[in-house]
Order: structure tokens, then C-alpha cells, then sequence
């Protein structure tokens, strides 16, 4: 038998790289960026080198220096984005502050449609309501038979009077 058959290919060996303070800012920046996916923040960071990326979303998300990264990043990131309450000033101001008529009634809608002072109309809305229509032939009520031939006769006699004046 060949020995070289019977040897397995191994597999190169991947350098990994230190963990200091820049590589931790850069880890925790892009992994607050691709919404908590360490890996995706590992191969933004890696130049798409997934066997790096695989290794290191492990060690770095164990590690103490980049998890201080993460939450720093974090409270940034909260920081930045503002609050409800921080929009409904700004717009009040921005309404104060609006040169023309036109500005400021666009600005008092946004504010009274953030602080749902407007009504949103219903997408749809429910009826329960049943309509009935009962099947009716208007019938005249006779207490005979005789008295009906009796009308179907006069009737019969009136639409022929009828349509011997018209000749």
C-alpha cells in the first residue's frame, strides 16, 4: 500500500490575530451594526475569510475587553436614536420656528399625528349586520273562490273595453 493514501491532508493552519483595543472597538461597532451577528461582524471585519470569522466570533464574544466594547457601543447607539418624547419637542420647535403657514401646519400635523391626536381610519371595518329579504308575491285576498272569478271576470271584461278603444 502507498503511504501517501493512507496519509490525511492537514489542514493549514489560521493565525489568529491578537485582541487589543482597536480590534475590540472594531468588533463591537460592527457587531452592534449587523444586529448582534457576531459572524457577520467578524467577516465585515476579516475581509470575508470565513475560517477567521468562524474562530474568531468565538473568542472575541469571550472575551472581557470586547464585551466593555459591545456595551459602550451599545449605550452609543441608544444615545444617538431619539426618544419620543425628544422628537415631539423637536417638532414643537421646528413649528414654532417655521417662517411660513404652510410649515407650520405640516409640522402641527406631524405633531398631532405622532402624539395620536389624529384618528387612524380603520383598514376594515366589521359588520355584523344581517339583511333579510323575505320572498313576497302581492297577492289580493279574496274570502271566495267565487268572488275571485268574479274580479278575474271584471278584470278580464275592463282590459278588453280597453283595448277596443284603442282600435
Amino acid at each position: 500500500m502507498n503511504d501517501q493514501t493512507n496519509q490525511l491532508h492537514t489542514q493549514k493552519t489560521i493565525e489568529l490575530p491578537e485582541i487589543d483595543e482597536p480590534l475590540a472597538q472594531a468588533f463591537a461597532r460592527a457587531y452592534v451594526d449587523e444586529d448582534k451577528n457576531a459572524l457577520k461582524a467578524c467577516l465585515s471585519i476579516f475581509q470575508r475569510d470565513v475560517k477567521l470569522s468562524l474562530k474568531m466570533s468565538t473568542l472575541l464574544l469571550a472575551n472581557d475587553l470586547v464585551k466593555a466594547a459591545i456595551s459602550d457601543a451599545e449605550s452609543k447607539e441608544e444615545d444617538t436614536l431619539p426618544s419620543k418624547t425628544k422628537y415631539l419637542k423637536w417638532l414643537w420647535d421646528q413649528m414654532e420656528n417655521a417662517n411660513t403657514d404652510d410649515a407650520k401646519t405640516k409640522y402641527a400635523r406631524l405633531y398631532a399625528d405622532a402624539r395620536s391626536f389624529i384618528e387612524k381610519p380603520q383598514t376594515q371595518q366589521q359588520t355584523n349586520v344581517q339583511v333579510v329579504v323575505p320572498r313576497v308575491l302581492a297577492q289580493p285576498i279574496h274570502q271566495s273562490d267565487e268572488e275571485w272569478e268574479a274580479a278575474v271576470a271584471k278584470q278580464q271584461f275592463d282590459l278588453i273595453e280597453d283595448a277596443k278603444k284603442d282600435m
